[in-house]
């Protein structure tokens, strides 16, 4: 229960912040679209982020899953194993610091949920009787949308890869500086994360991305995020009213 609170009022939070962003212009931008054209493209965005919505959710689901299993089973092995010889000790040792960083990386995935996960389900629950509703409704959609699009981006940028390394360093660090392992130890244990983490990043979704860019080129959005994998381009740039993000990727 605690988790789900946690993770809701992150997403109300991130999601409160793109709408104050958006809610002004989309106002003045949206009152030209007839009410059928405003339930199209909402239907557009909803079907777009379903056809995303499972590899997404199976993506975080699973890396979550793993990494609270082994973090377990790591912390299992601390407290399991003897301190009887020097052999124990050492792997006992390797056994703490690899939960704590293991453990580490659920927390980072319960702290930036995946929002193609969940967008859609999200979005089909807000109110759309009126055309009003349908308006503020749309707004909402394309918010989501973004945002699904921005969550996939960050989740590949250069920060993430940094992250990745440094927890994967700082265990290394604790190993060779605190405990005096080896260096062979510290740096196979370094590996080892950094690999895990890799893993993690690569096999991330990104069809969010290139949607949100057709989505937004077909109706004239001038909010487009540019990643075409094709062009092998490794750069991404994002622009709206009071945000601007760029960076690069691998």
């Amino acid at each position: 229960m605690r988790h789900y609170t946690m993770k809701r009022a992150i997403i109300i939070f991130s999601m409160s912040i793109l709408l104050c962003n958006s809610v002004i212009s989309a106002r003045s931008n949206y009152t030209n679209l007839s009410d059928k054209e405003v339930s199209n493209r909402i239907d557009e965005i909803e079907s777009t982020l379903t056809a995303g919505e499972k590899p997404a959710k199976l993506w975080w689901d699973a890396w979550l899953i793993g990494y609270l299993t082994l973090g377990t089973g790591q912390l299992v092995g601390y407290f399991v194993t003897p301190e009887d010889t020097a052999e124990n000790i050492v792997f006992r040792e390797e056994m703490l610091v690899g939960s704590i960083t293991t453990y580490l990386g659920a927390v980072g995935n319960i702290v930036d949920p995946m929002v193609p996960a969940f967008a859609a389900h999200r979005i089909h629950e807000l109110p759309g009787k009126t055309p009003e509703e349908r308006r503020l409704k749309l707004i909402e959609a394309e918010n989501y949308f973004q945002a699904s699009a921005m969550r996939e981006i960050n989740g590949r940028s250069f920060a993430a890869h940094g992250i990745g390394i440094g927890v994967s360093l700082a265990g290394a660090a604790v190993l060779y500086f605190a405990m005096a392992h080896t260096l062979e130890s510290a740096l196979l244990n370094f590996g080892i994360g950094v690999v895990i983490t890799e893993i993690q990043i690569f096999t991330q979704p990104m069809k969010a991305v290139s949607d949100w860019d057709k989505y937004a080129k077909k109706h004239g959005i001038d909010k487009r995020i540019s990643y075409n994998k094709d062009e092998q381009q490794n750069w991404f740039l994002h622009m709206g009213l009071g945000q601007f993000v760029a960076g690069t990727r691998f």
